[in-house]
């Protein structure tokens, strides 16, 4: 048992046994520490009430449209170079490092004085410093993590990730029983963020990394920034694509209805968490694969993955539809129950979103980020257009069908650019999955009915759902279980 466990979780002799370990690795990173943060989201939401959640939400929405440096693509470029040449891996770092440091000040900066300037709910401006402390340290540890994943040691980034969270749990619990606000949900965050880049710069330096100081190359400083700059454009329409319903709730609506959207927000990022997964750890593999310019493998490799990603999302989003009240109503109480209406529009927008998610990785695998520079600004203008047409008149419903939308138009600029790169085939085994998904979502309905407690009705409904994929023998679960049983042989 222990040694099969181990070759699970650090097994590297081929392609998809180190696929499965990063996935396993990161799931234990990302759905371990999203349980155990959820614990602090759900009582935070409570306890602050759609209002109070709804300021913390705000704070955290303005934040973001102030961190244009921090997603200028530093963390990428320093993945893909690190799985390109690992024997440089020490000067890749070193001069990533001070390069993030001097993005992360003009950062801090903007948070501070710039950010309250744009602020429409006055509660609000008290949050900022903390959430600047807590943006700041993030992001430094998310640097870390890139340099985890470059050289494959996801079990670092699972550590640093489970830890972190524990301590937003412990941090923000002690917090909000000394002041059930905003203001201290917002430092809790703070601290734990300190407290996670803390832990990830320990390990890095002690195991990872020789010579730091003495390791910076400013001559990488221009080959990154150049690499960067697409990524940069790409990141600065996000922040309008990702982050502009909170903002406009929060400039045409009440901070209760702000509260429920990001509640809405929190029980749609828990339920992408496993096709998210499926795409980080397979980032390494296609960054090699490319630099191979092994066309074969590189298409196989993607409808495959494809066809994971929609055996997992389809059923997510179907699945949660139907039982999207209840599910509101259990984790968050009643009051966050009128948000179930945009969360089944919202979840439509996976089956969309999470395929792009990999052409991007897939587009910057080959280095062709240049070429989808207009793409996110082209979706950041329509999914703004959409909102200040939708929100004032339908809320949270009109956001959230501004960002099925821009999801759907972005989806497919990034395929066309795929499909030019290197052709693959999209739809491949769809069909079976959304027929058996459809049954499933059909069954969990009719549970629902019959009064079944939410949860015992996710449970049954995902075994229904596995169990008539594995007597059609679905192509996509059976290779899963297989590298499973190969792992373990």
């Amino acid at each position: 048992m222990i040694e099969n466990l181990k070759n699970l979780f650090f097994d590297q002799k081929s392609q998809k046994k180190t696929v499965l370990k990063n996935f396993l690795w990161l799931g234990t990173s990302q759905v371990g520490g999203r349980l155990i943060r959820g614990i602090i989201t759900i009582y935070s939401a409570r306890a602050l009430g759609t209002a109070g959640y709804g300021v913390f939400s705000y704070a955290m929405g303005l934040a973001a449209f102030f961190i244009f440096f921090k997603n200028i693509g530093v963390d990428s470029i320093l993945t893909r170079e690190v799985a390109h040449r690992p024997s440089e891996r020490d000067r890749l770092f070193a001069t990533s490092f001070w390069l993030e440091v001097g993005l992360l000040v003009i950062t801090a900066l903007l948070l501070l004085f710039v950010a309250p300037l744009f602020s429409h709910i006055p509660e609000a401006l008290a949050l900022i410093p903390a959430v600047t402390l807590m943006i700041v340290a993030d992001d430094m540890k998310d640097l870390f993590i890139a340099f985890f994943r470059g050289i494959e040691k996801m079990e670092w980034e699972a550590v640093v990730t489970v830890a972190s969270n524990v301590a937003v749990v412990v941090f923000g619990f002690g917090a909000l029983l000394i002041s059930p606000t905003p203001l201290y949900l917002a430092l809790a965050y703070a601290a734990a963020s300190v407290f996670g880049v803390l832990l990830a710069g320990g390990i890095i330096f002690v195991r990872h990394v020789r010579g730091f100081f003495k390791s910076f190359d400013s001559g990488l400083i221009a080959p990154i920034l150049i690499s960067a700059w697409p990524i940069a454009i790409g990141g600065l329409a996000g922040l309008f694509f990702f982050n502009v319903d909170i903002i406009m709730l929060g400039f045409w609506r009440t901070t209760d209805d702000v509260g429920i959207y990001a509640a809405v927000q929190k029980i749609v990022g828990i339920l992408s968490v496993i096709p998210t997964l499926i795409i980080t750890s397979t980032f390494p593999v296609f960054s090699r694969l490319a630099h191979q310019n092994d066309s074969v493998r590189m298409r196989q490799a993607m409808e495959s993955v494809i066809r994971i990603l929609f055996l997992f999302s389809v059923p997510l989003v179907l699945g949660g539809i139907v039982l999207g009240a209840p599910l509101l109503n259990f984790i968050f109480g009643n009051a966050y129950g009128s948000g179930a209406s945009a969360m089944s529009i919202l979840l439509i927008s996976i089956i969309a979103s999470f395929p792009t998610g990999l052409f991007s990785y897939f587009i910057f695998a080959y280095d062709k980020q240049r070429k989808m520079v207009l793409y996110p600004i082209i979706a950041a203008l329509i999914n703004i257009g959409l909102n200040l047409f939708l929100v004032p008149r339908f809320g949270m419903i009109g956001a959230s069908v501004a960002t099925l939308t821009t999801s759907v138009i972005y989806f497919f600029l990034l395929f066309q650019l795929c499909l030019k790169i290197e052709p693959f085939s999209l739809w491949r085994g769809f069909s079976k999955i959304l027929g058996v998904a459809i049954l499933m979502a059909i069954f969990a309905w009719v549970i629902q009915l019959s009064g079944v407690p939410v949860l015992a009705n996710i449970a049954l409904s995902a075994g229904l759902y596995l169990f008539i994929l594995k007597v059609l023998k679905e192509e996509s679960l059976e290779e899963i279980l297989s590298m499973v049983r190969s792992t373990r042989s």
